[in-house]
């Protein structure tokens, strides 16, 4: 499965390599790509990843995802 989070608070690539790191570390993640100027994190994973488990490890770290991108 394939999706694309939004995620806001990255500013450089320091950011991106935590929103990353934290991504991968959640449970079913095969795969994930950040675009720190879109501010986006495409995620490919083998079972559907929910939002607020995406949301709690971003919180971690110290990111969120961005509301306005997920309606």
């Amino acid at each position: 499965m394939k999706q694309i989070i939004h995620v806001s608070g990255m500013h450089c690539t320091h950011c991106s390599m935590r929103v990353r790191d934290a991504i991968k570390g959640v449970s079913g993640v095969k795969k994930v790509k950040v675009n720190l100027k879109k501010r986006t994190a495409c995620i490919v994973s083998e079972v559907a990843i929910t939002r607020q488990s995406l949301e709690k490890a971003l919180l971690l770290v110290g990111y969120q995802l961005d509301e306005e991108a997920h309606p």
